[in-house]
């Protein structure tokens, strides 16, 4: 079975990055791709780029791999799974009282300092 490659969609490159305000040297300043390639992808002189010139095109366009290769039309980058997590910790953290609050913040940190709050540390004994 012969699948087709996906292609980076030069359109959608494009008004991205139009969208961002931003010219093609920045754009390449922004995502270490060259001002050349940028320029070759939005002229269709190249269709094909590897992995990583994708994904630093989607970062600094604020989008998607999947969108810029035509395999979704939703440019709405999905938050990863992490940023989920870290954000539901933080809107809990948000309904404690003050002084839970407090308390979390001294261990955290305590985690930070250097040594991680190794064995036997703890704020009372540094």
């Amino acid at each position: 079975m012969n699948e087709r490659e996906p292609v980076l969609d030069r359109e959608r490159v494009r008004l991205l990055r139009l969208r961002e305000g931003l010219s093609q040297s920045a754009l390449a300043r922004n995502t270490g791709v060259s001002q050349a390639t940028i320029s070759e992808v939005e002229r269709g002189v190249v269709a094909s780029v590897d992995a990583m010139t994708v994904a630093r095109l989607a970062d600094g366009l604020e989008t998607t791999m999947d969108y810029l290769l035509s395999l979704t039309d939703d440019p709405a980058p999905r938050p990863p799974a992490h940023r989920l997590v870290f954000d539901e910790a933080v809107q809990r953290v948000v309904l404690l009282r003050p002084e839970a609050q407090a308390a979390l913040a001294e261990f955290l940190r305590v985690l930070q300092s250097p040594g991680g709050g190794s064995e036997g540390e703890t704020a009372d004994t540094r």
